[in-house]
């Protein structure tokens, strides 16, 4: 399964970093790909650890904004 989220506010390589080990982190979640470019993360796993309000929390947590999740 494969989740894509679409985020506001990264900045830098840092904050790719960041948003990438608090989804890797996620139970379930088997490969995260964040674009500084695009704003997009999108998030490869089962699907219970793809539950969209679980990666919107985790990106918000660290101050930063989902536009959206397909």
């Amino acid at each position: 399964m494969k989740k894509i989220i679409y985020i506001e506010g990264m900045t830098c390589e840092g904050c790719v970093s960041r948003v990438k080990k608090a989804l890797h982190d996620l139970p379930g979640v088997e490969n995260v790909d964040v674009n500084l470019d695009s704003g997009r993360a999108i998030v490869t796993g089962s699907e219970d650890g793809l539950k969209e309000d679980k990666l919107k929390d985790h990106v918000m947590k660290l101050g930063y904004e989902v536009k959206g999740v397909d």
